[in-house]
């Protein structure tokens, strides 16, 4: 089914899809918003009020170009104003572009649902394609495996990007839509997609969290570490399989040196009783559990 069948957007202003561009990734440069049709019903760039100069990579815009134009808390009521109208706001890596916009003063309320693309694309296609959820999948090449032609020039103009992911969305929804239940609305269709992004996310994290923990030994030195893929190490001593190994190098790293930090571990020494413990070891993964390790980990690296 086409987007534009679905009776919720039979008003395209309903469905809007959203890109931004920030001057040093912070302070807002350009927005763009375009409707389910992949017209454009808002577009202007911005005059930063914190900083005067950055770096024009990506989007290719110089303070000069922005010299005479409003700031954006002067444009907020008037974006608000379109945004509030909406059901579905959609984009690529759109969380960054709103939490950033956030930042800026504009609040995107609580009515109006959030359409990941990446996350639609992954869960739709890119999984039964042998792509990853977090590594080489950009706006471009989202669109490129869909059959979208795209304009190289014309990235990272957010009025561009902003119509090739609502294009890139029309074309999930009209291609694979097959393997959800049948969705007689948007809503019906962000809920079903929702519901099965959230369970192949869970196995997903689980696969990439599982695998194996081994102490290695070259002489009188030692060396923990963690591997996804069953290592083929000849001076392995000791091995074991773990379903969350952050968990499980945060715990270790404790027990060995008394104190968490990240990566590989070089054991000073090794006794018979922490050997045996390191044998006798297991977890289960658990959502909680990997994101608990994953933030004594960065505390680790910050105060390294």
């Amino acid at each position: 089914m086409d987007m534009e069948e679905f009776p919720d957007l039979a008003d395209p202003g309903r469905l809007l899809s959203i890109d931004a561009e920030f001057a040093d990734g912070r302070f807002m440069l350009e927005l763009s918003i375009c409707d389910a049709r992949g017209k454009t019903v808002y577009s202007r760039r911005f005059k930063p009020s914190k900083i005067k100069t950055w770096q024009a990579y990506p989007h290719n815009i110089t303070p000069l170009m922005v010299h005479d134009a409003p700031a954006f808390a002067d444009c907020i009521a008037e974006i608000s104003d379109i945004i509030s109208r909406a059901a579905y706001i959609t984009g690529f890596a759109l969380e960054n572009d709103i939490r950033k916009l956030e930042a800026e003063g504009l609040r995107i309320p609580r009515h109006v649902r959030i359409i990941e693309l990446r996350e639609w694309f992954w869960t739709l296609y890119g999984q039964s394609h042998g792509l990853d959820l977090t590594q080489g999948i950009g706006n471009q090449r989202v669109a490129e495996e869909l059959g979208i032609e795209v304009d190289d020039s014309s990235l990272h103009s957010s009025a561009y990007d902003a119509q090739v992911s609502v294009r890139s969305l029309a074309r999930l929804v009209a291609s694979h839509t097959g393997c959800l239940p049948e969705a007689h609305s948007m809503a019906e269709l962000v809920d079903a997609v929702t519901e099965k992004f959230a369970a192949d996310k869970d196995a997903y994290d689980r696969r990439m969290s599982a695998g194996y923990c081994f102490i290695t030994s070259d002489g009188d030195r030692y060396r923990l570490k963690s591997s996804r893929n069953r290592p083929d190490d000849n001076d392995i001593i000791a091995m074991i399989h773990v379903e969350d190994r952050k968990e499980a190098m945060v715990y270790f790293s404790n027990l060995f040196l008394g104190r968490i930090i990240e990566g590989n571990l070089s054991l000073p020494k090794l006794t018979d009783r922490k050997l045996a413990m390191f044998r006798k070891y297991t977890n289960s993964y658990t959502p909680e559990g990997k994101q608990m390790a994953s933030k004594l980990m960065q505390l680790a690296r910050k105060y390294r």
